[in-house]
């Protein structure tokens, strides 16, 4: 059995590509350089030969990533690229990881059926690349799945992130600037993979569908603090922000009904998952 899973080498790709070698699949990696040459694309996977195809590559979902460019390229091009040059390949399952940023705001649980209104370049570019894959689809009766997960943390996340930054500032007693009202559905990578390793197992069922992955529970910024500090033991030294970034919300959490539907449920919540993630962080950086 073989994996092609591009953005490999990134914090969710190489949670995945761990996963997958446990379970004795051969895992390769897409090059970067080839996601605009459909041509050397095609003679890279026509020679791999995948039975799976994992997109994960995306540009914009860092709050450093602000070229508008690179997102059309990398988002919707690269998309478009991968779709091609695999579509003559008799793959047994595509799955394209998109983002929950695609419904915009909202003030209740996120349903797949809900309007998409985004307004920023990568909601849009990302809600670009699943109709995509949904056309690619329909005229190739190809079996793609679309996952919209929410917001996945875990071991080996870049370290300027939202949860890895709280944890440094505990353990290093400096202030934490924190905007304390923005909400976030906080799902473990963990259970994430799961998800989408079962998509792609019963791709029978989940072929053409687009599917929330996430716990169905939102948590405050200040509340995954005050869990952080009741686990690592020791208080935060807060600055509270009154300026919410652009793209923090009141209110952002799955509708998971469908997810669990296929027999998914996370494993972890929020709590064990901020064990686990303090628990590795310790033992690799003492």
């Amino acid at each position: 059995m073989k994996a092609l899973i591009t953005g490999s080498h990134g914090f969710l790709g190489t949670h995945l590509a761990d996963e997958l070698a446990e379970r004795g699949v051969d895992v390769f990696a897409f090059p970067r350089a080839l996601f605009l040459d459909v041509e050397e694309a095609t003679k890279f996977i026509d020679k791999i030969k995948p039975d799976y195809i994992y997109h994960l590559a995306a540009y914009g979902n860092m709050s450093n990533q602000k070229d508008e460019a690179q997102m059309i390229a990398s988002n919707v091009l690269g998309t478009f690229s991968l779709l091609e040059a695999s579509r003559l390949l008799p793959y047994s399952a595509f799955v394209y990881v998109s983002t929950s940023s695609v419904y915009g705001t909202k003030e209740k649980p996120m349903k797949e059926i809900d309007v998409c209104d985004t307004d920023t370049y990568y909601g849009v570019t990302k809600l670009s690349g699943e109709y995509l894959c949904k056309a690619f689809a329909k005229k190739h009766n190809k079996p793609i799945t679309i996952l919209r997960p929410f917001s996945i943390y875990g071991p080996n996340e870049a370290s300027f992130r939202f949860i890895p930054t709280v944890i440094k500032k505990i353990k290093d007693e400096e202030v934490l600037e924190l905007e304390s009202r923005t909400n976030h559905d906080w799902l473990y990578v963990k259970d994430f993979v799961k998800a989408v390793t079962l998509v792609s197992g019963k791709i029978q069922q989940t072929r053409g569908k687009i599917i929330n992955v996430g716990t169905g529970n939102q948590y405050t910024n200040m509340e995954v603090v005050r869990k952080i500090e009741e686990i690592m033991d020791k208080e935060a030294s807060i600055q509270e922000s009154l300026n919410m970034r652009e793209f923090e919300v009141s209110s952002w959490v799955a509708d998971n009904t469908v997810m669990r539907s296929f027999g998914w449920k996370p494993k972890y919540d929020l709590v064990s998952g901020l064990k686990e993630t303090i628990n590795v962080n310790n033992k690799q950086k003492p």
